[in-house]
């Protein structure tokens, strides 16, 4: 679908799944309009698919399998399904080139709930690492 620049304060004054409703609302506002996409919005109607590789999720071009973004799962600031369209996934983070937090926006061929549960569960697993690499150092070990 394309995505949405969101600022701090869209981020702090929208509760956290209001966010992601806002920004796809306003995306598909624009779309069905018909009109260029303003400063902020990028309309896009390649077919991309998603994969988790390691400690990144990439937005891969399905034609040419050519990475299109590679985002860190720690950077996603948040993920959510659209409310009146269970195959619309979007994820927040700031993008890496332009420091500017986007919506990224995706229609999907599964729910968007299974892509959020999934993303969930590495985002889990990648925080229960991070501990016991953390307490592997903060625990040094004694010999008797």
């Amino acid at each position: 679908k394309g995505y949405v620049e969101v600022t701090e304060t869209q981020l702090a004054q929208q509760k956290t799944p209001g966010c992601v409703t806002y920004c796809i609302n306003r995306l598909q506002d624009i779309r069905e309009l018909g009109a260029p996409a303003p400063e902020g919005f990028q309309l896009q109607d390649r077919e991309v698919f998603l994969k988790i590789h390691g400690d990144m999720i990439k937005v891969v071009d399905a034609s040419s399998r050519k990475a299109l973004q590679s985002q860190y799962i720690q950077g996603i600031r948040l993920w959510g399904v659209s409310k009146d369209d269970s195959k619309m996934f979007a994820f927040i983070a700031r993008d890496m080139s332009t420091h500017k937090h986007r919506c990224h926006i995706f229609q999907c061929q599964i729910s968007g709930k299974k892509i959020a549960r999934v993303l969930k569960s590495f985002s889990e697993q990648m925080i229960l690492e991070r501990r016991r690499k953390q307490d592997s150092v903060e625990k040094p070990r004694t010999e008797e």
